[in-house]
């Protein structure tokens, strides 16, 4: 198998030692080898763990083109290069697996790998035959052994299901706000001390952001779903343009926007210069960790929602608020005579997560949630009193139902 064209980077590298991992209270840990063998998997690994959001899903390869799929494929969980083998024991402990399938059989798990895991006392499923090419021993007692995954997906699924712990889930909201390793740097004492050092262009009201971005008229809020490729945005107007993340920037439309909101860190180094948007202090704070990182000590403009949004601020989400919806918090918060919105297409779309990408799923990431987003972004339009110009037929269709099930549900 040639896997060369790519190379794990500097992320993967510190996390192939055991380094720079996010904590986990307990997770299911797959390995496998190539990107047919994920998808073959798809339902068992979705299914392991459905309705557990206290449960990482930890997805590793040895190869650094299988990697680079998963992050497209399932975004938003935990992904990485299979650590070094002298580390498994360090890497076990971080990530706390309860379960760890082998898509591959184990063959590019490693032996000194697969020793500790076994040592440690997880349980183990080779989801094939293990081979004995690489010198890999074969399955030992204690072992789950199934034959090729397509032959049997379900019972797979029935027997793993038993070592995902469940029970009573940790609410969703008390899930996101564990936080990532970034999240956590960016709350320690020493950073917050530090970062305020980097915070003097901050935005810190509607006022101040309403004059930073020139006072506009209207506002184009574009997500990154199909309908951000819409052809009716050529014949719409617009004098301040909002984006989220990066994924926009290769695809040559809209490409200069005057504020980005940030979920994916490496937005501060991969978009042009702009204000950047961000959810809550933690965030802000880990940003300007990766901002001092990746582009030295100049300072960054940005806002965040929750020191101008009292939205953000004095309500508790049941899930995390995507960055669209934050982002449409923010468009109408400044209150512009027209107010259009494309990209956010609740991951219904028929034509997939993003435009011209069929691989990624279509689906919300574990931390996130329609109903919570629909919610958000539904309060923040009550009260606009502006043209208000949906693009994307789901979105305008699911506000006008959730409206009409809002008002069937109060009680005469």
């Amino acid at each position: 198998m040639n896997q060369t064209s790519r190379q794990f980077g500097f992320l993967d590298q510190l996390q192939r030692c055991s380094l720079a991992l996010p904590p986990a209270p307990a997770s299911v840990w797959v390995h496998g080898e190539t990107q047919s063998q994920f998808e073959a998997a798809g339902d068992v690994i979705s299914g392991l763990v459905a309705g557990e959001p206290q449960v990482r899903l930890v997805l590793t390869s040895a190869f650094p083109e299988t990697v680079a799929f998963l992050r497209h494929w399932l975004p938003g969980e935990q992904t990485g290069a299979l650590p070094w083998g002298f580390v498994t024991r360090r890497y076990i402990s971080k990530v706390n697996p309860r379960l760890i399938v082998l898509l591959d059989g184990g063959r590019s798990f490693g032996r000194e790998a697969l020793a500790e895991a076994r040592r440690s006392g997880v349980q183990v499923a080779l989801l094939s035959e293990p081979s004995l090419n690489g010198g890999l021993a074969p399955a030992v007692p204690g072992d789950l052994v199934f034959p090729a995954l397509g032959q049997a997906p379900e019972r797979v699924l029935e027997t793993l299901r038993p070592f995902v712990p469940s029970g009573t889930p940790i609410p969703m909201a008390d899930a996101w706000l564990k936080g990532t390793w970034r999240d956590k740097i960016g709350q320690s004492r020493l950073w917050r001390g530090a970062s305020r050092l980097l915070a003097g262009r901050r935005i810190d009201d509607w006022e101040a952001l309403r004059e930073r971005l020139g006072r506009p008229r209207a506002v184009l809020c574009l997500g990154n779903g199909p309908s951000s490729e819409d052809p009716r945005l050529a014949g719409l107007s617009h004098d301040c343009l909002m984006r989220v993340n990066w994924r926009w920037r290769d695809r040559g439309l809209l490409t200069r926007p005057q504020l980005v909101f940030v979920g994916d860190a490496a937005t501060i180094h991969r978009v042009p210069a702009c204000i950047f948007g961000f959810w809550n202090k933690p965030i802000e704070s880990a940003m300007l960790l990766r901002h001092l990182v990746t582009q030295g000590p100049r300072r960054m403009e940005y806002v965040t929602l929750e020191r101008v949004s009292p939205l953000i601020r004095d309500r508790t989400w049941p899930a995390r608020p995507s960055n669209g919806a934050l982002m449409i918090v923010a468009a109408a918060g400044l209150a512009p005579e027209r107010l259009i919105i494309g990209g956010i297409d609740l991951f219904q779309h028929a034509d997939g997560r993003y435009p011209g990408d069929a691989l990624s799923t279509n689906a919300y990431t574990r931390v996130h949630h329609r109903d919570t987003d629909l919610a958000l972004i539904d309060t923040a339009l009550r009260d606009y009193q502006g043209d208000l110009v949906i693009l994307s037929d789901i979105l305008r269709e699911s506000l006008a139902r959730r409206r009409r099930e809002t008002i069937s549900d109060r009680p005469e």
